[in-house]
């Protein structure tokens, strides 16, 4: 998917709000990888629900979208309900490893589409064309945000940093 930012919103706004998408999902693991460790999967998880929820509100216009996101919100907050904290971590730290997964992978993805379709639009063109400088190297630094968080994540799962 691609979007033109607002005019209005200054070259600063747009490199943010284009930047932020990929690294989003790794900062999102971080938080529940650490939600887990300080014993609040509940709350992580509850969270993590809210945010499907306004997904529904915001992002999803097709009908297939809206009833499957709907069903996952309903299941997941009956979940948070009734399972003990220790399901709960065991289902967040699935989605941890979820969306570190996918957001590898779309920040490589966007990588190949720099590669093979010049002008297609994706974020990293967005902030170039912002700045003039070269795509394919603001698509590099997204994927190693990315990375970077993505290993950071990993490492406190593995290893906990001491509180």
């Amino acid at each position: 998917a691609t979007y033109m930012a607002p005019v209005s919103w200054g070259r600063l706004r747009t490199s943010l709000v284009s930047f932020a998408g990929y690294p989003a999902p790794a900062v999102a693991a971080l938080a529940g990888i650490r939600a887990i460790q300080a014993n609040y999967s509940r709350a992580w998880f509850v969270f993590a629900t809210a945010i499907l929820g306004l997904a529904i509100l915001f992002l999803i216009r097709n009908l297939w979208g809206f009833v499957w996101t709907a069903l996952v919100v309903i299941a997941a907050g009956t979940a948070a309900k009734l399972c003990s904290p220790e399901i709960l971590g065991t289902v967040a730290a699935g989605v941890v490893g979820y969306l570190l997964i996918e957001a590898i992978q779309n920040a490589y993805i966007q990588l190949q589409v720099l590669k093979r379709q010049k002008g297609s639009g994706c974020d990293a063109e967005q902030i170039a064309r912002q700045w003039g400088i070269n795509a394919r190297f603001v698509g590099h630094i997204q994927f190693l945000c990315v990375f970077i968080i993505s290993g950071v994540t990993l490492v406190t799962a593995i290893r906990p940093v001491a509180n």
